[in-house]
């Protein structure tokens, strides 16, 4: 083999070798989450307020705030806020379940998108 062809052959292999070795990862979360009765959350008057939520029987009460780029979601479809609001009020005039994910980032405590479903 010429010298060209042995620098080719180990340049390859060197990085085939490498190929298979991990570098430790680790993953941070970044979002935390309340997923709730519909009965279980108190929203603002506008889209910039907070959330209250009550997270289970025996726990106080808390809130997040919402921001300017807070997505709001009825069905997994983003909605103005208005008629987020609009959906909320119907829902609780019924008896079908309904579920409220209120996602939120960990260090800001600020509220990233909420999310509206019934069965």
């Amino acid at each position: 083999m010429t010298r060209t062809t042995w620098m080719i052959a180990a340049a390859l292999l060197a990085c085939v070798g490498s190929a298979g070795a991990q570098v430790p990862r680790t993953i941070k979360p970044i979002e935390k989450s309340y997923e709730l009765d519909l009965s279980d959350v108190s929203f603002p008057g506008s889209a910039l307020g907070s959330i209250t939520v009550t997270p289970c029987d025996t726990c106080p009460r808390t809130g997040h705030a919402t921001t300017p780029t807070t997505v709001f979601l009825v069905n997994n479809q983003p909605v103005a806020y208005e008629d987020f609001l609009k959906t909320v009020e119907a829902r609780r005039k019924t008896s079908a379940p309904t579920f409220v994910g209120v996602y939120y980032d960990i260090e800001s405590q600020r509220v990233n998108r909420v999310s509206l479903k019934s069965r």
